[in-house]
């Protein structure tokens, strides 16, 4: 009974002593496991117009059939990055990590914000239509879309909030294993 006792301690002694001389691989991270990352919502004001220009008689300027309608709105924009064209590369506890370019993700007018439109007309020309009022917020729409493309600096702090967010993915995973990480950023 105590050589079994004895080979069991032996046995027990000798599997601890050959996992302690093995060193710890990192845990591998995958950055898609965030999701969508929508990194930045940007608000602008707009003043949206619909202009339909007059009609000259005989020749001269005139302002008849001239019409233009004025809206007031707020828009916002979501900048992110599309997660799934993220690159990452892991070697020990080194992250690579090379974004996409900032994307424009969303933008809309909201509703609530829409102000009571504003008309001007020539001589015998009826006040703007609600079509023409469509028109109007759909100019405020396209504005909106090229003020978003045209923020450079809404784009870059977008891309370095994507940074924040996929540096505090990694920190939590550090801190839940216990390891340390280093990221190199690359751009696309």
């Amino acid at each position: 009974m105590k050589k079994i006792f004895l080979f069991g301690m032996v046995l027990i002694f000798g599997l601890n002593l050959s996992a302690c001389g093995k060193e710890k691989e990192p845990v591998e991270i995958s950055i898609k496991e965030i999701g969508e990352l929508t990194t930045l919502e940007c608000y602008y004001h707009l003043i949206a117009e619909y202009k339909d220009d007059s009609l000259p008689v005989l020749g001269l300027v005139s302002d008849i059939g001239y019409k233009k309608v004025w809206i007031e709105c707020d828009g916002v924009v979501e900048y992110g990055i599309d997660i799934d064209e993220v690159e990452e590369k892991q070697k020990g506890n080194k992250i690579t990590i090379e974004l996409p370019k900032v994307k424009i993700q969303g933008t809309k007018i909201i509703v609530d914000s829409i102000s009571e439109p504003v008309y001007d007309s020539g001589l015998f020309t009826s006040n703007a239509s609600t079509e023409n009022e469509s028109e109007a917020m759909k100019s405020a729409e396209e504005e909106l879309e090229t003020l978003a493309k045209e923020n450079k600096d809404m784009m870059k702090q977008a891309k370095e909030n994507a940074k924040e967010s996929i540096r505090a993915f990694v920190d939590k995973v550090a801190e839940e294993t216990g390891e340390k990480y280093e990221i190199v950023w690359k751009e696309k």
